[in-house]
């Protein structure tokens, strides 16, 4: 097919914004360089135990079981079956009452109870309902959302019922202490944000790399804070508190009364023998991409219109006389 350089250009044209739409679409998120790894995700369901498993380089098994001490409740524990460990352990909501006193992550399993559970291909969803009619302050309902995206897990907490008051309500997230990591280092790289990367061994003697961080694109509070204890890591530890929580941090407007945005957060966690799998990456490498792909495109059609240019120069003939 002879292509004329106007139906080039405009083919070419639909490609490149075919790629910026895809860019513009992708939701900004903060994340680990895990999440690219390239490989199979796969989600099952076992009895009360759930599975997000990722298959490439190297097996990383993410499991949440529902027979652990207060998961019915909303509880979050997290098992990686690889590194036999926990990299997220007891973390949950916390809720102001009415009277303004804050309750930690325990005090909700006395209200709260399990209502929904469904799956995706990469998804498991959790839903609860908080009960708080015995002591006047209705019913509130709250969703865990545990999504695999290569090597690296997102838990999300949400409101569902995207309440804006500032008592009555969920007040942000209180992450646990990650259990069952032997011997382990702290890697203070930067490449860990603001938070260390943890090396530890698993009972077979392999390495492994664990990371926790917020998304600070997917958190609506205003504020968070970081743990980093024990420091040091003292002979025979096997557990670490390196994690943000924004528990407390969803501070009240001037008015006295209301929050900011609905809670809503999102963590996300990377267990991996590749430490890299763990370093921080932003959506910026997805822009940067399609920058690139704009370049070669760019490259292609000037070469294109090079190569045509040069035909009509060599089939040139200045001395012919048309007939």
């Amino acid at each position: 097919m002879n292509w004329t350089r106007p139906a080039l250009s405009f083919l070419l044209a639909l490609s490149s914004s075919a790629l910026l739409a895809r860019a513009a679409s992708a939701t900004d998120a903060v994340t680990h360089l895990g999440s690219r790894s390239p490989g199979t995700v796969a989600v099952t369901h076992a009895g009360n135990v759930y599975t997000l498993r990722f298959t490439g380089d190297e097996v990383i098994e993410y499991r949440v079981d529902l027979d652990q001490s207060g998961a019915t409740a909303g509880r979050v524990r997290v098992y990686e079956a690889s590194s036999d460990s926990w990299p997220m352990y007891d973390t949950n909501l916390g809720y102001r009452d009415g009277g303004g006193n804050v309750h930690s992550v325990g005090w909700l399993q006395s209200y709260a109870s399990i209502t929904g559970q469904s799956m995706t291909a990469d998804s498991v969803v959790l839903d609860f309902t908080d009960n708080f009619t015995p002591i006047g302050e209705g019913v509130r309902h709250r969703r865990t959302t545990f999504t695999l995206e290569g090597k690296t897990l997102a838990v999300r907490f949400q409101d569902m019922d995207g309440s804006l008051s500032y008592n009555r309500n969920y007040i942000g997230v209180l992450q646990g202490t990650a259990q069952s990591m032997e011997s382990p280092q702290v890697l203070r790289l930067v490449d860990g944000m603001a938070q260390p990367i943890i090396r530890f061994r698993n009972p077979a003697g392999q390495s492994f790399y664990f990371n926790n961080m917020l998304d600070l694109f997917n958190s609506n509070a205003a504020d968070y804070f970081t743990t980093q204890t024990p420091s040091p890591v003292p002979p025979g530890t096997t557990a670490l508190n390196y994690t943000y929580s924004t528990w407390n941090n969803y501070k009240v407007l001037s008015n006295g009364t209301q929050i900011g945005a609905t809670v809503d957060d999102t963590f996300r966690i990377t267990v991996s023998g590749k430490i890299q799998d763990t370093y921080v990456v932003t959506s910026t490498v997805v822009l940067c991409k399609v920058v690139r792909d704009r370049q070669e495109i760019s490259e292609v059609t000037n070469r294109v219109d090079q190569a045509r240019l040069d035909k009509l120069l060599t089939e040139h003939d200045p001395f012919k006389v048309d007939s």
